[in-house]
């Protein structure tokens, strides 16, 4: 497999971009059940070049739609499942796959559907789950902030998920990250109707949360009567306290 990732990183090199490349529209089933086994491999170097397999051939042959989404959609559960592990050049490549695939070789709609509602809604592992949300999930979604409408049809098939999971899921870094994605949404669609009734099912603390990363300036801007108060409060305290201290050393020389 090494050599033929030799081979398709030479394709990629002469393209002008993704599906640019004449290849034969082939039965792919061999190499793609090739590289699920791959995938499925205990063997850092084994299932590493697999990783780098998906990435190239989504980037390479996903634009001309030669990919069963069938098996594609077994890669993304298999490729969620490394974010487990801790080595940086398996994350980074994970990141790299999963990008693509979401890019070229899956639709865009389905694949957040499925990294939610079924792999985050349901893997026992935490870091898997905040892994997909913060690397995978969050990244897409900000690379599509002028795609409005897209970005809208995602939230409306996660958002009951997306809720469920900042309420109830036992990892904390796994609710935050979920909070993270929800501000992602907020801040590319504010006037969003089912983002609103999303956030308003929060409990007060996560929307005062929400609210101050959405609008960092304007929650400043509120503070800063606070403040202002809490320094007026602390001069006429400074200022009772000197005049006190005054008029006991005024007694004292009376005395």
């Amino acid at each position: 497999m090494e050599s033929f990732n030799a081979e398709l990183v030479k394709l990629q090199a002469q393209s002008r971009g993704p599906g640019t490349v004449p290849i034969k529209n082939r039965d792919y089933t061999l190499i793609i059940n090739t590289v699920i086994h791959m995938l499925e491999d205990k063997n850092m170097l084994v299932f590493l070049e697999g990783i780098k397999t998906v990435e190239l051939l989504a980037n390479l042959v996903g634009p001309l739609n030669y990919l069963k989404q069938a098996k594609t959609k077994i890669w993304v559960g298999l490729l969620a499942s490394k974010y487990g592990e801790t080595k940086t050049a398996v994350i980074a490549a994970v990141d790299k796959a999963m990008l693509a695939i979401v890019k070229h070789a899956y639709n865009q709609v389905q694949f957040c559907q499925e990294c939610i509602n079924v792999i985050v809604s349901t893997h026992k592992n935490p870091r898997v789950k905040q892994f997909v949300i913060e690397h995978t999930i969050i990244p897409h979604i900000e690379s599509i902030s002028s795609e409005k409408d897209v970005a809208g049809n995602i939230f409306r098939l996660i958002k009951d998920k997306l809720v469920n999971l900042i309420l109830k899921d036992t990892s904390a870094s796994c609710r935050d990250a979920s909070v993270s994605l929800l501000i992602t949404f907020k801040q590319i669609i504010p006037d969003n109707a089912l983002i609103e009734a999303a956030i308003s099912a929060l409990p007060k603390y996560r929307i005062s949360e929400i609210q101050k990363r959405v609008n960092p300036d304007q929650a400043l801007e509120n503070e800063a009567p606070t403040q202002d108060l809490k320094r007026g409060s602390e001069t006429v305290i400074a200022k009772r306290s000197s005049k006190a201290e005054s008029a006991m050393g005024e007694a004292e020389n009376n005395a």
